[in-house]
């Protein structure tokens, strides 16, 4: 999946036929995108045992942990999803020379 907090990919740089054209390909290419969507919070799926990737699920099974990523859409934030995932990358908007993207962090 493909998060965007725009209308689609590089919306803010480029001309609407050709950020369509993007996510067209990206669709194609089956690629799940989400124009207007926000993340709300990040969590685990299962408690995750730093010694090992793999953990027991409720149902019995072992396999690797996967992030649960639930999102909303910018226009309406009743219109709720939850994605899971295996490896996220997170990429702030960034405004100016040197950027205003602030990640928090935990230390704990």
């Amino acid at each position: 999946s493909l998060l965007f907090g725009n209308a689609g990919p590089m919306s803010m740089l480029l001309p609407r036929y050709l950020s369509a054209a993007i996510s067209k390909r990206l669709r194609q290419y089956g690629i799940e995108v989400e124009d207007r969507t926000m993340t709300r919070y990040i969590s685990m799926d299962t408690p995750l045992d730093m010694s090992s990737n793999l953990v027991k699920h409720n149902d019995g099974e072992v396999r690797p942990a996967q992030l649960q990523i639930y999102t909303v859409k910018s226009y309406d934030h009743l219109e709720s999803k939850r994605v899971l995932a295996d490896l996220l990358v997170l990429a702030p908007s960034v405004d100016g020379v040197h950027g205003t993207a602030v990640l928090p962090t935990s230390t704990t």
